[in-house]
């Protein structure tokens, strides 16, 4: 008998199931999961900098007026 879709091959073990399922959503959601990790990253980069320039003293508001 042929194997349906989204059958589920009963010799294998509970964890290679659990695997299998675990992979399958991270292939489904890989947009959403990287769309998420850019952000976290970019918050944290932009967040060390700002704290970066506080520490060391610099002011933003100077730095900003001497762009322009």
């Amino acid at each position: 008998m042929a194997k349906g879709v989204g059958s589920r091959n009963r010799d294998e073990s509970a964890l290679t199931r659990t695997v299998k399922s675990i992979f399958g959503f991270f292939r489904f959601a890989e947009f959403e999961i990287l769309f998420v990790l850019f952000f976290v990253i970019a918050f944290i980069i932009f967040k060390d900098l700002v704290i970066y320039a506080v520490l060391t003293g610099i002011d933003l508001k100077d730095f900003n007026h001497s762009l322009l």
